[in-house]
């Protein structure tokens, strides 16, 4: 049977501090009943959106000192998964849970707060190795044909609290012990002066008036490759400011919850800008 696990538990979506609690305390409880209906009552995206991020958050992964990757105190040995409803049209979410019962693997799964989508919690061999084993999930599930929200690769990604009366629970779910070792890349041409190159080109996007954000994966990918950018999360808000469901909390909250590279570096943004047909320099100029 697996222990009680320690994990942070945050007021909102703007508390980085937190405070330890047990994890089952937070997964079977009822107090925040009231509060998940009520959210899911709300019609209105932008209004929804500010009510959800006044809701207490926690980190499935573990105890942190400060809610960011590098301020883990102590993992759990347990990794979230997110199954969003958007990303997975044709999937029958309650369904989808009662089907965890035939993954020995789970410990638990239940609805998320918006109860859109849900979440799938898995015990892992090697916390230490948090990220290789969330590539293996992801992999695992994708062969299911499910879709994993990639933000969950990052150690402190927290979620909302929920509700669920009749969440799937297996105390005895066996370790998922699988790795997805990353080989190490071929040597690839540099941008010279990239910084430089981003600048400028963030410019061009902005004096174009495209919008290159207008999908939630490049939306994400965006904010990986600029996480490690001098200057990336200004960058960041002023691509994101380019639609029209521009949200400055709802940015800040995805900026900060991604991890530096996510996956992607500094490349990607340059790939999706020339797939909106933004280049760093006309064609006229191109070789």
């Amino acid at each position: 049977m697996i222990e009680q696990k320690k994990v942070s538990m945050f007021k909102n979506a703007f508390d980085n501090s937190g405070v330890v609690v047990s994890l089952n305390d937070i997964l079977f409880t009822d107090k925040y009943k009231d509060q998940v209906f009520a959210l899911r009552r709300i019609t209105d995206r932008e209004a929804y959106n500010k009510a959800k991020k006044r809701m207490p958050m926690f980190a499935v992964s573990g105890i942190f000192d400060v809610r960011s990757k590098n301020g883990l105190r102590e993992h759990s040995g347990l990794i979230c998964l997110d199954i969003d409803g958007k990303e997975n049209h044709n999937l029958d979410i309650g369904e989808f849970i009662k089907s965890m019962r035939w993954i020995d693997v789970v410990y638990y799964a239940g609805y998320s707060i918006g109860g859109n989508g849900c979440f799938v919690i898995v015990p892992i061999a090697e916390p230490e190795k948090h990220e290789e084993h969330f590539d293996a999930l992801k992999k695992d599930f994708e062969r299911l044909g499910v879709n994993i929200d990639v933000s969950c690769r990052d150690v402190s990604r927290s979620r909302f609290v929920s509700y669920n009366p009749k969440p799937y629970f297996n105390p005895n779910a066996k370790i998922y012990d699988k790795l997805m070792l990353r080989t190490k890349p071929n040597p690839q041409i540099c941008y010279v002066n990239v910084q430089t190159n981003i600048e400028r080109l963030v410019e061009k996007v902005v004096r174009s008036g495209i919008n290159i954000t207008a999908d939630y994966a490049d939306w994400f990918a965006l904010a990986c490759s600029l996480r490690g950018v001098d200057g990336g999360r200004e960058m960041f808000h002023r691509l994101s400011a380019m639609d029209a469901r521009y949200d400055e909390a709802e940015t800040e909250y995805q900026f900060d919850a991604v991890d530096a590279n996510g996956g992607y570096d500094e490349r990607k943004f340059f790939e999706i800008c020339k797939r909106y047909g933004v280049y760093l320099y006309d064609k006229n100029q191109r070789s």
